[in-house]
């Protein structure tokens, strides 16, 4: 069993973990109590056990930054259930596909990370419709059919890695963020970008098995920043932030209710 950490900026650390018995057994001691039943309850143990090497791996990861023991990591729910670490001393995101598991962490930067495991897609035409705006489908539809699975799975996990990294997740369309394309490349380059609601996204596809696409997304402003914006915040008087506090939502927008969308790899 080995962890291997996947190539990525300075400030951040990225794991690449595998989903096999050993692992799992090394992991599930990691996890709290009502973690691992929530392991338990999966209907399909792969389910269970993607969920146990996730779970543990990131106790882990966290435990090693902090420099605390991984069952002693507090873990908590942000804005859609993300999940959050308790002070909010770091950012993390974790992803997984058949038998392999991704986490990102960074004390710097938002984070969000997407791992699939390409397959035959019995409905490639109703994902795309779903994924791709109509400049991406134009792009696809260009590329040599063969080329066009592969291009679709680097489409959705950069996708998917924004939507993670803001917490909505795919709550929001995935067709909704728009990937930076070149025309003349059959696919995405290895440092790109990307932008939802007018917010930019930094993308860099990470090195991993055969059969797996990777993609890290990431935005400025960590944990670190938004420490020191609350603090500024803090600093202002009564009257001033009285003055200054918008009317209703902020961003305009409202959590939508939703079901569960398809993803391409069919991953659980």
């Amino acid at each position: 069993m080995s962890h291997r950490p996947a190539h990525a900026p300075a400030d951040l650390r990225v794991w690449l973990v595998p989903v096999d018995a050993a692992t799992c057994a090394r992991f599930a001691p990691l996890l709290s109590t009502a973690e691992r039943g929530r392991a338990a309850r999966f209907r399909d143990p792969a389910d269970g056990a993607r969920f146990t090497v996730g779970r543990g791996a990131l106790r882990l990861l966290l435990g090693r930054c902090l420099g605390i023991a991984p069952p002693a990591v507090e873990l908590t729910r942000a804005a859609h259930g993300r999940p959050a670490l308790a002070g909010g001393a770091l950012d993390f995101n974790v992803a997984h596909a058949h038998r392999l598991v991704a986490c990102a962490v960074s004390r710097t930067r938002r984070v969000g990370i997407d791992l699939e495991w390409i397959r035959v897609l019995r409905e490639q035409h109703a994902v795309t419709a779903l994924a791709c705006d109509e400049r991406e489908r134009a792009w696809l539809d260009g590329l040599p059919p063969r080329g066009r699975r592969q291009a679709l799975f680097e489409l959705w996990t950069a996708k998917e890695a924004c939507l993670k990294a803001i917490g909505c997740g795919l709550l929001e369309e995935p067709a909704a963020v728009a990937v930076a394309l070149d025309p003349a490349r059959p696919e995405l380059p290895e440092h790109g970008a990307a932008s939802f609601a007018g917010a930019p996204f930094a993308l860099r596809r990470l090195p991993c098995p055969p059969g797996y696409r990777l993609t890290l997304a990431t935005q400025p402003g960590g944990p670190a920043a938004e420490r020191e914006q609350r603090m500024q915040r803090e600093r202002v008087t009564p009257r001033r932030a009285a003055a200054a506090a918008p009317a209703g939502d902020p961003t305009g927008r409202r959590p939508r209710s939703s079901s569960a969308r398809p993803a391409p790899a069919g991953r659980a």
